[in-house]
C-alpha cells in the first residue's frame, strides 16, 4: 500500500534508488523426481502454480519492471 511518502508503513527515503531492475521468477508445479525420495511419497504436483507465476510477473510490471527484464523459470530442471 503506498501512501505519500511511505510504502506499507516504510519510508521510500529508506529503500535503495535504483536504475535498473532485474527479476527471476521460478515456477514449480511438477514434483515426480520429488516423490521418488523415500518419505515424500505423498507430495502432488501443483498446476495451479503456474498461475501464480503469472500473477507475481503482473505485479512485477506494476511495480515498473519492463517485460525483458522479468526471467519466468517453469518448471526448471537442476542438475
Amino acid at each position: 500500500m503506498v501512501e505519500g511518502e511511505f510504502f506499507f508503513g516504510m519510508p521510500k527515503s529508506a529503500f535503495f534508488r535504483t536504475d535498473k531492475k532485474k527479476a527471476i521468477v521460478i515456477g514449480c508445479s511438477l514434483y515426480d523426481e520429488l516423490r521418488e525420495i523415500e518419505g515424500k511419497e505423498g507430495f502432488a504436483d501443483i498446476p495451479e502454480s503456474m498461475d501464480d507465476i503469472m500473477v507475481v510477473e503482473a505485479g512485477l510490471r506494476r511495480l515498473g519492471f519492463k517485460k525483458q527484464d522479468i526471467t519466468m523459470l517453469r518448471d526448471p530442471v537442476y542438475q
